[in-house]
């Protein structure tokens, strides 16, 4: 008994490394279902901790709490839940309300951080129905990761300030009725034709976009349709 309770403390260490489960959060239990191949872990705070108000940043004592569960990355083939103790906190400004972010995954979402990273990395591979078919989700789930990862990376890693010709193609999607629109920045000078009618509904969404955000850093001084 005392070489099984050693075996399982040093699995309960390893799994907060994984999880990267540092103070004041703690691992406190943790469920292997064989019947339903499923691993929950319930991840938890210490006694008397304070968090910050999402609004002012005070740190404030807890109010309440409740678990929320987070799909984790499969541990072997065990599907990983993370069930986290979310407190409500009671600030002195913003009366109650639930912390601002948990280290593991969005609040608005049941799925980790990391968990968001490997659907977006199989998307890179296969389409969405077929990477909701392997992990086992629905795919109107997965769209919402895909659009909303897609928006993070345009804020963050898009950059049109040196754009000054934009050029547009369309191809059809397995030989259909389908389009798919495609918009690059023109390095060289190309021939231009009418745009067809589908192409603009995508467009223009592009383009509210751009000049929303780069209106006053660019000069766009051609728009050209392959």
């Amino acid at each position: 008994m005392i070489h099984l309770s050693k075996k399982l403390m040093e699995f309960d260490k390893a799994l907060s490394d994984i999880l990267e489960v540092k103070k004041p959060w703690f691992i406190r239990e943790i469920d292997v279902h064989k019947g339903t191949k499923s691993v929950n872990v319930f991840i938890d705070y210490e006694e008397r901790t304070t968090f910050k108000c999402p609004n002012c940043e005070q740190q404030c004592k807890v109010h309440d709490s409740r678990y929320r569960v987070w799909r984790h990355l499969n541990i072997v083939d065990y599907r990983c839940y993370l069930n986290v103790k979310v407190p409500r906190i009671k600030c002195d400004r913003h009366k109650v309300l639930v912390i601002g972010e948990v280290p593991w995954g969005r609040l608005n979402i049941h799925f980790t951080h990391l968990f968001e990273q490997e659907v977006m990395k199989l998307c890179a591979e296969m389409s969405v129905s077929a990477v909701a078919k392997q992990l086992g989700e629905v795919d109107t789930t997965l769209w919402s990761i895909f659009h909303y990862q897609i928006e993070q990376a345009k804020k963050k890693q898009l950059n049109f300030s040196e754009v000054r010709r934009i050029c547009v193609d369309e191809t059809a999607s397995k030989r259909g009725h389908n389009y798919v629109t495609i918009l690059a920045m023109q390095i060289a000078e190309m021939c231009c034709t009418q745009p067809k009618a589908e192409r603009r509904k995508a467009l223009q969404g592009f383009i509210q976009s751009f000049l929303n955000t780069w209106a006053t850093l660019i000069i766009l001084t051609n728009l050209s349709w392959i």
